[in-house]
């Protein structure tokens, strides 16, 4: 994500507020299941990808952020 802050802070904190609702809502209703607990969401311009690691409490790791061009 740093490299991505310099040119669009906004779009950062966008995904960083996206990735900090997963932990009340793994599973919004605009995410993608990918199978075996993996999901993708579209924030803006980026693609977070994620894996639900425990549910209870709700732990997810973020494995990928990309940016479409």
């Amino acid at each position: 994500m740093a490299r991505y802050a310099k040119d669009d802070p906004v779009g950062v904190d966008q995904v960083l507020d996206s990735v900090n609702l997963l932990v009340k809502n793994p599973r919004p209703s605009k995410a993608q299941d990918c199978g075996g607990g993996k999901f993708r969401v579209h924030v803006g311009r980026y693609r977070v990808w994620y894996t639900i690691k425990q549910n209870t409490p709700v732990v997810v790791a973020i494995d990928h952020v990309g940016r479409v061009r």
